[in-house]
């Protein structure tokens, strides 16, 4: 279990990412070419290629992944190991400090890669990085919108996926470019792997809030019923009232994406989950590796910063207690709507250093841009963000998490 994120009840409300890998002694502190012993072929193996521009600057990435291999000797002097999707992230520095890392997604299947396995449309999951050397904060382009943005920093010109062998992803290994992503900073947070951790680490939680228009008159009364009686823009109704019930409508078009598309409940969309193995899926929710079935069609994300972030807290943990002792409200989530200026993206950031929970509950705010979200009893003390909330009796948002994690190694 994923430990220190955001602190224990967050880790229950947030978040439950399981792993099954054993402790396997110390960290690496270099870069990723690691293995000074062979890489035994243990299953299949295949080659990513994604061709992206980054303001303006072509970047093609051609990466060789194992599905299941057993690396035999690390260069730190860690016992061998067997491994999952590796490198499950891989990532090249920017010529303006940025870094840029590619999710690589869940093809472990020979399906994924025999004829016509792949959608000529395939997109990958991909994060901007502020900081090349951190890679702590980053912004996902979480769905198709985010490369349609003015905000974009990407144009993205293809992906495709082949299969591969044991060789060739030995080769790569050995003699390809160096991954950006560090072992220490992917698996600091990981205590049963590394005895040392750094902070911030590498951003592998991201966040946005699903937006849908509420369609349904039926649903809309009722959220009028339970509006506070001063109509705050953004806020929540009563926990007793049953929140999760209020994301489903009487009608089979009650929620709505800004396209138009629309459906019977939130669920009926697709979020964050299960993009990191999948890939970003179309309009129709096609255009991944999962399959004839594919996925949900996503909503429409807009970011969010939690903790740390939100609040500002220095890089340097021993400042933390000094800097939150001046704080008069405690930011658990700030979404960065924009009013809408932000479309298709995620934050990614660290799993937190655990400091929220010193903080009473009633200091505990959430934000969408300038504004509160306001509960019906009038105050804003919602940890980690609201589950639902709504936008006078218009819009409902749905909190929506992943991790860019896998039961691989990078």
């Amino acid at each position: 279990m994923v430990s220190r994120l955001l602190g224990v009840s967050v880790v229950l409300g947030l978040l439950a990412i399981v792993f099954h890998n054993s402790p396997t002694g110390r960290f690496l502190a270099g870069q990723w070419s690691f293995s000074k012993g062979a890489v035994v072929d243990r299953g299949y193996h295949f080659r990513l290629k994604v061709s992206v521009d980054y303001k303006g600057e072509r970047q093609d990435f051609d990466i060789v992944v194992a599905c299941r291999a057993l690396i035999e000797g690390f260069a730190d002097g860690s016992s061998s190991r067997v491994v999952g999707l590796t490198p499950t992230v891989y990532g090249r520095r920017m010529s303006d400090g940025k870094g840029l890392v590619v999710r690589v997604p869940d093809a472990c299947h020979r399906m994924a890669t025999s004829a016509g396995g792949v959608p000529a449309d395939f997109m990958p999951l991909m994060v901007v990085y502020d900081d090349a050397d951190t890679l702590a904060w980053g912004t996902a382009y979480a769905s198709r919108d985010a490369f349609t943005n003015p905000l974009s920093e990407l144009v993205f010109h293809g992906a495709s996926i082949e299969a591969s062998t044991a060789e060739a992803f030995d080769d790569f290994r050995r003699n390809g470019p160096p991954n950006l992503v560090r072992r220490v900073s992917y698996y600091s947070h990981r205590s049963d792997l590394f005895e040392e951790e750094e902070w911030p680490s590498m951003g592998l939680f991201c966040m946005a809030y699903m937006r849908l228009r509420i369609s349904d008159p039926a649903l809309r009364a009722r959220l009028r019923d339970l509006w506070p009686a001063d109509r705050p823009r953004f806020w929540t109704p009563p926990v007793q009232k049953g929140t999760s019930r209020l994301a489903f409508g009487d009608g089979p078009d009650a929620f709505a994406r800004d396209d138009g598309l629309a459906r019977h409940s939130v669920d009926q969309f697709g979020d964050l989950r299960f993009l990191e193995d999948a890939g970003i899926p179309n309009a129709t929710g096609a255009g991944t590796v999962r399959g004839p079935l594919g996925m949900k069609p996503l909503g429409d994300f807009f970011p969010v910063w939690v903790e740390a972030k939100a609040n500002g807290l220095p890089d340097d943990a021993s400042k933390h207690d000094e800097y939150l002792a001046g704080l008069t409200r405690y930011i658990s989530a700030a979404i960065d709507y924009r009013e809408g200026a932000t479309k298709g993206f995620a934050y990614c950031m660290p799993y937190g250093p655990g400091v929220m929970m010193k903080y009473p509950l009633d200091n505990h705010i959430s934000t969408i841009d300038d504004y509160e979200i306001i509960g019906s009893d009038g105050k804003n003390h919602t940890i980690g963000g609201p589950q639902f909330f709504f936008e006078n009796d218009e819009f409902i948002y749905a909190r929506t998490i992943t991790s860019l994690e896998s039961l691989g190694d990078v």
